[in-house]
C-alpha cells in the first residue's frame, strides 16, 4: 500500500476535519497532552483537599471519643479523663475510678490511640478534660488540631458537657 499525503487514521468511526473517520496521531497526542497539562494543575488543589479532609475526619474522631467519654462517665458513675499529647497524634482516655484526677493503680483502664487516616494531623493544644457522672465536665476546654498547612479545627468541651467542633 503506497503512502499518501493524508495522515494515517487510529480510531475509526468519527469524522475527522478532511471528512476521513478516526483520529490523527497527532490529535491523539494533542489531546493526551491536555490531559496531562490539567491534570498536573489538579494536583495542588486536590492535595489541598485531602489535608482539608483529613483535619475534618481527625475533628470528628475526637468529637466521638470526647461523646464516649461522658457517656461512659454517666454510664459508670464515675469521672472521665481526656488528655492528648501535645504535638502528636495520641491521645489517651482514663477510667478514674477513685475520682482523684490522677492515673494510678486504683482506677480503671487508660487507653491510648492515635488519629488514624490522616497524617500530617496533629494536637496544637490540648486541655485536660474531666466528665463527671452526671455528664457535666469539671475541667472543661479546648482541644486543637493542626494539619500541616497550619489550619486548625477546634473541639469545645462546655461546663455543661457539651461538645462543639469548630
Amino acid at each position: 500500500m503506497a503512502q499518501t499525503g493524508v495522515p494515517r487514521r487510529v480510531f475509526q468511526g468519527r469524522r475527522g476535519l478532511g471528512g476521513e473517520e478516526g483520529l490523527t496521531l497527532a490529535e491523539l497526542a494533542t489531546t493526551l497532552s491536555l490531559s496531562a497539562i490539567l491534570l498536573l494543575a489538579m494536583v495542588p488543589v486536590l492535595s489541598r483537599l485531602i489535608e482539608m479532609y483529613q483535619l475534618r475526619g481527625a475533628a470528628q474522631q475526637i468529637f466521638g471519643e470526647l461523646q464516649r467519654a461522658r457517656l461512659a462517665a454517666v454510664t459508670e458513675n464515675n469521672r472521665f479523663q481526656v488528655r492528648v499529647d501535645e504535638g502528636s497524634d495520641r491521645y489517651r482516655i482514663h477510667d478514674d475510678d477513685n475520682d482523684d484526677d490522677a492515673e494510678n493503680d486504683g482506677d480503671g483502664s487508660t487507653i491510648t490511640r492515635g488519629i488514624p487516616d490522616s497524617p500530617g494531623v496533629t494536637f496544637h493544644s490540648g486541655d485536660v478534660i474531666t466528665f463527671a457522672p452526671n455528664g457535666t465536665a469539671l475541667t472543661y476546654g479546648k482541644i486543637v488540631l493542626e494539619n500541616e498547612s497550619g489550619e486548625t479545627r477546634v473541639a469545645r468541651v462546655a461546663a455543661g458537657g457539651r461538645v462543639r467542633i469548630q
